[in-house]
């Protein structure tokens, strides 16, 4: 008997429910027009390491992007050797394109520093010395160093543009 019930019960179940589909309301019906997209294109062009592309873009906010186009590389011309004393010498490659740089060592060592000998003379303020500096590299190095010119040497001293120079006999004091 109580499958008899079960089964009943399910039938008059069923029964309700499509009672009350055929009694529901019909769906809204829209009046307005389906949308239709209206893209904006975008071109954006290939770079030396990027691919370039054409973006477009609906006012809904649909987008997607096609005619894909591969990186355009390095154009690389070469510059002068980069010289440094005493070690390789680096050939410098510089793309005319987006201006990367890139060096590669060459089998050849650089030569010795090339040193040019600059003398600084001492002021009242400060010392004098003989500067050597590397006219290829940052290599440099001071020598010969002199304390500052003072008046108490009993000498006459005058201030020219390369430094103090002796006119005389000064008084001491």
């Amino acid at each position: 008997m109580k499958p008899i019930k079960a089964l009943l019960c399910l039938l008059l179940g069923l029964l309700l429910l499509t009672a009350c589909e055929k009694n529901a309301a019909p769906p809204a019906v829209s009046t307005e027009p389906p949308h239709v997209h209206a893209y904006e294109s975008h071109v954006v062009a290939p770079t030396c390491t990027d691919v370039g592309y054409t973006h477009h873009v609906c006012a809904c906010g649909d987008s997607y992007s096609d005619n894909q186009l591969p990186p355009l590389s390095h154009q690389y011309n070469t510059t002068a050797p980069d010289v440094h004393c005493n070690q390789y010498v680096y050939q410098i490659y510089i793309c005319e394109l987006c201006g990367h740089q890139n060096s590669e060592p060459t089998e050849q060592k650089g030569s010795i520093h090339d040193l040019k000998t600059t003398v600084v003379y001492p002021t009242k303020e400060t010392g004098g010395y003989t500067l050597h500096a590397c006219s290829r590299c940052d290599y440099s190095y001071t020598d010969s160093h002199t304390d500052p010119v003072n008046h108490s040497t009993g000498l006459a001293y005058e201030k020219r543009s390369n430094g103090w120079f002796v006119v005389g006999i000064g008084t001491c004091g």
